[in-house]
This record gives structure tokens, sequence and C-alpha cells, in this order.
């Protein structure tokens, strides 16, 4: 009888133990499956491509199909989220979004951008910031990725390069609202409704009363 998870194992071992080369051989069908194939990832981006494969060898130990499902962040910048609802809810969590705009300048003042780097500009900003660090490292896996999992974070970081981290977190900045749209905000709606109600109630009967006086004295 055959057992699954063992043949899993072995699976894995094997993947772990193959030259990038050849990986990139055996996997190529099943980027071509997803359309996330380019030549140039035995071409001008190999070098690129290998330390990806690398760390994904290392990190999760995955088989031919999770280098795709798990690490398609890498390969298109369409980021696909686990569970949009989830996702909303991190980024309410604390108020979290709000400082991810603070971690993108942070970042994009490196000199360099190496995984140390990124994790003590992290840290600086969580601590700047009054946010947890944790909190901070969660949501930037999310709007990075679209993964609640995945591997070290600032090593995926730091493989996805500057350009395309700053891109994502900033497609996760709140939205400004013009300030003429502001002049037309209505004052009511700060107000409470059971406020709001009551308001209205007393304005409506001293207008009521007002207008009585008038017709008594006219």
């Amino acid at each position: 009888m055959f057992d699954l998870n063992k043949l899993e194992w072995f699976n894995q071992q094997h993947i772990a133990r193959l030259a990038p080369e050849e990986l990139a051989v055996r996997i190529r069908s099943w980027f071509d499956g997803a359309g996330l194939w380019d030549e140039a990832y035995l071409g001008e981006r190999h070098a690129w491509f290998f330390a990806v494969l690398e760390f994904a060898q290392a990190a999760c130990g995955a088989g031919s199909a999770d280098f795709v499902t798990q690490g398609r962040y890498f390969f298109t910048d369409q980021i696909e989220y686990d569970d949009g609802r989830g996702r909303e809810s991190i980024f309410r969590r604390a108020n979290v979004a709000e400082h991810l705009p603070a971690l993108e300048a942070a970042l994009s003042q490196l000199p360099s951008f190496d995984a140390e780097s990124i994790e003590a500009a992290l840290r600086t900003t969580a601590d700047v910031r009054g946010v947890k660090a944790a909190s901070l490292i969660h949501a930037c896996r999310v709007a990075v990725t679209g993964k609640s999992v995945s591997p070290g974070l600032f090593e995926v970081l730091t493989l996805l390069g500057r350009a395309r981290v700053h891109a994502r977190l900033a497609a996760r900045r709140p939205p400004v609202v013009p300030f003429t749209a502001l002049r037309f905000l209505s004052f009511n709606s700060l107000i409470p409704n059971g406020w709001r109600a009551a308001g209205e109630n007393f304005f409506t009967s001293a207008r009521s009363r007002a207008d009585r006086s008038r017709k008594m004295f006219s």
C-alpha cells in the first residue's frame, strides 16, 4: 500500500537536490500551462530565475506544481489574493494600511536592497509608527505576494526587487480625497444617526414655534 505522504516527501527531496538548470527544464511545462513562462528565464534573466528556484527549493521543498501556485507572485504582477475578506481584515487591523506608505518610503531610500537592510527598515518603521513589527510584516506580505503565508518575507522582497515592491506597496496606498470633493461632504454625515434625528426634531419644532409666533403678531 502506497503512503502518499512518504511519496511526496521523497519527491520533495529529489526536487531539492536538482540543479537549477535541470529543475528549470522539468518545471517549464507547469509554467507554460499557467501562461507564466518567459524565454528570458533561460536567457538574460537566468541568474534571477535560478536564484528564485534555489530559494524556493530551500524554503519550501516544493514540487513542480507548487512553484507555480505558491510562487506565482514572482513571475507576474497580477496578484491573486488568497482570501479577499481576510486580506481586508488584515489591512483594517490597527489601520495597518496607513503605515504601508511609510514603509514604502523607507524602502525606497535604502542604498542597498538586501534582506538585512529591508528587515532593519521595516522594524524601524514599525517602531516609529507605534505598530507591531509582526503586523506590518504580515500586511506587507499580503500586499506584495497576495499570500497570508510565504517563505521569508525579507528574502522574497529582495528577489522581487525594489521597483516591483514599490509598485505593489503603492497600489495599497489609501485613496486621497481631492479638496474639491471635501467641500461637498455634509457635516451631518459626521454626526451619529440618533443625534442627527434628535437635532432635526429640535430645529423642526423650533421653526414651528417661530412660525406660530409670527402669525400671532402679524
